[in-house]
Order: C-alpha cells, then structure tokens, then sequence
C-alpha cells in the first residue's frame, strides 16, 4: 500500500491505495466540511475508492465505485452540479464523461460531452466563480489553455476561453484559486521543484478572448536561468511571460542604473549581461523593475555568478 502523509503532526504516516493507483481528493461527501483523500484504480472496469475520513483504509470510511472509466482515461474530479460536493469523472481523448452522483457508470445519467481532442490534458476549475466545476484542457502542442465557461460540458465557441501560457516539456499544468476570491487561475510545475503561478483570473467576454485583470500578468513572469553562473552555455538571463510593451531596468544594489531592455511582441527580453556602456557586468546581485504599458510594476533580484 502507498503512504500518505499529512502536515505536521496532524496524522501520522498511513496507507491507502497501491503503487499503480492514480490519487484524487475531493469533497466526497455531502455536508461535509473538509476534503478527503481517494484512488482511482485503472482497470477493465475502472474502479475507484473514495475515503470519507483522512485515515488508513477501512471499509466503514469507504465509498467504492466499482465501474467508472477506463484504463487508459485521465480521472477527473469537481462539482458538476454544483450540489456541494465533489463527483468523479474521466476525460478520454477529448471525450469527458461525469458522474452526477458518484455510481457506477450508467449512459442514461452520466454527463458527456466533447471538449478537446486526443492528446490534450483535461484540466478542471470554476473559472468564473459559479461555484460550479468547469472543465478544459491544455494542449501541449500549441502551449494553449481552452477553457469552458458555459454550462455545457461540449465546445462551443461563444463560452471557450483561450488562454496562451506554455507549460515547460516535462512539466505539469495544475489549477487553483491561487488568490483565494473563488475563481480558478492557471500554472505549473515545471518537473524540477519550480511552481508558476498565473494569478490572472480568466472569465469570458462572451467572443471566447480572455479578459485580463490589469498588471495580472505580472505573477507569471519569469526569469531565467537565476542565478547566471558562466561556464553553462548560457548567453544571458531571459525574461518571460510580460505583458507586451513592458520595459525591464536593471540596477547594482547601490542603486546605479545597468541596463534598459524592452519586451519583444511574445512578452520576452533577454539580458545579454552586458551594461548600457557596453563593459562586461561583474558577479553579484542585481535588481530588477518591471513596468507595463499601463504603469504597474513588479520587482525582484538576479546573481550573475562569473
């Protein structure tokens, strides 16, 4: 059985699920008021096993779904009613197919529709603060996010939202109500301890563009590679993920002004480590400003190592 371990001295170490088992949490039972831990177990049915309290495996704390998915479908879970407590589901090669009731599949009940295409990433979320789970996918192909804010759980274009934020190769895309105003943001791990959180809330204008907060962007910038150490093969410290328009300055700690650089139509600029002048730019720590087209501003720190 896998370990599962909670915060601190909350709970000790204990066991629930096996090594080929899929994890999922969610808020399984109604009126309850905390989430609890699950497994979705691939298989032919697929079987899934839902906790009702955060201890080891018991049958009296269990909720078994013996037949619900396939072996190669990516689990899912959310509210899809939005009744209160969290359903499980599956997205299968651009299919999503949901249980309004946590059973055992049945075609005349379950909530399907089409929403992506093979090779897509089934993500879910309430992006717009319904109170409801919303589904989308990211398609790493493209680096793009389509987003549902309709109430349908097929596309349509009037309610899909498209969102261009490219997760790394090897990274995951993950959603969260990062800014805690119950609305569903986007991000990453980029597979090497590195999360970015895009703090950017998405919500439809009814042309399925993204409308996007002021400055918004501004939480998903990313500078790299930081710190710069010579030697590595790279040729300068790139800034990423900028609203377009956006000028970066770079400054000693002291205060003494380096460098200007401007951001390019994809929202980048690299730092070539050079200084306006022209001389080579020592080791040590560096500051650096961000301003948008609209006067928002964000700042942080670099080391060039030498």
């Amino acid at each position: 059985m896998a370990n599962v371990t909670c915060c601190g001295s909350l709970y000790p170490p204990f066991s629930f699920g096996t090594s080929t088992d899929r994890a999922v949490t969610g808020h399984w039972v109604p009126g309850s008021s905390a989430d609890t831990i699950g497994v979705y177990r691939p298989g032919q049915p697929s079987q899934w096993i839902l906790s009702t309290v955060n201890q080891g495996y018991t049958g009296s704390n269990l909720i078994v779904i013996n037949s619900f998915g396939a072996p190669t479908d990516q689990p899912v879970a959310g509210d899809w009613t939005g009744t209160g407590y969290t359903k499980i589901g599956v997205f299968r090669q651009g299919t999503w197919i949901l249980s309004p009731d946590n059973t055992n599949y049945n075609s005349s009940t379950a909530l399907i529709g089409n929403f992506g295409m093979p090779g897509d990433i089934g993500v879910t979320g309430d992006w717009t603060g319904t109170r409801k789970t919303q589904i989308g996918v990211y398609r790493p192909s493209n680096g793009t996010w389509y987003l549902n804010t309709g109430t349908s759980f097929s596309y349509t274009s009037a309610t899909t939202v498209t969102v261009t934020f490219s997760v790394p190769s090897g990274g995951t895309p993950v959603t969260g109500d990062w800014a805690g105003d119950g609305k569903t943001r986007l991000g990453y791990f980029d597979g090497n301890g590195n999360w970015t959180l895009r703090m950017t809330p998405v919500s439809g204008d009814g042309s399925g563009n993204v409308t996007v907060a002021a400055g918004g962007l501004f939480n998903a910038v990313r500078v790299y590679p930081n710190p710069y150490k010579a030697g590595r093969g790279d040729t300068g410290i790139t800034f990423d993920q900028m609203p377009v328009g956006s000028s970066i300055k770079i400054f000693t700690v002291s205060g003494r002004w380096v460098t200007t650089l401007a951001a390019d139509g994809g929202g980048k600029a690299t730092w070539n480590l050079t200084t306006d002048s022209g001389d080579k730019a020592a080791s040590g720590i560096y500051l650096y400003l961000v301003t948008d087209g609209q006067g928002d501003k964000i700042h942080g720190t670099l080391t060039v190592i030498r």
